[in-house]
Order: structure tokens, then C-alpha cells, then sequence
């Protein structure tokens, strides 16, 4: 994507007034937007955790699919 992407922009924006956002809400309060944002909240974690082992994991590190399923015929 390009840095001029009002996208970005937007987000950049949101991400910068979040915690004076979520201060403003009162702890009765949060599990509402809790709930809207857990499943954004877990897939940026899971992409931050995909991208951590691309640069990590080297050819030979992991096993394939087939690799896996002989492994468990072990157990």
C-alpha cells in the first residue's frame, strides 16, 4: 500500500487518540468495545506472530504437512 493511502492516515490517526479513548471509557463500560475489537486485537497479534517467523525460521526449521502427520502416527 502507499503512505498517501487516506487508510493509513485514518488508522494512523485512530491509533494515536486510542488511549485517551479508552481512558475516557469507565470500567463498567469496557466490555463493549472489548468485544468489537478482540477479533482485530487477535489477528494484528497472529500477523505480528507470522511476520516474527518469517524473519526467525529458517528452510528445515518446520516440518510439512505430511512431515507432521507421520510424526504424530508416533503417539
Amino acid at each position: 500500500m502507499n503512505a498517501t493511502n487516506p487508510l493509513r492516515n485514518r488508522l494512523h490517526r485512530l491509533a494515536t487518540k486510542l488511549p485517551y479513548l479508552v481512558a475516557q471509557i469507565s470500567d463498567e463500560n469496557l466490555e463493549e468495545p472489548w468485544i468489537m475489537l478482540r477479533s482485530l486485537y487477535y489477528d494484528v497479534y497472529m500477523l505480528k506472530a507470522i511476520e516474527d517467523s518469517k524473519r526467525q525460521v529458517s528452510p528445515g526449521d518446520t516440518l510439512n504437512q505430511e512431515e507432521a502427520a507421520g510424526f504424530l502416527s508416533f503417539f
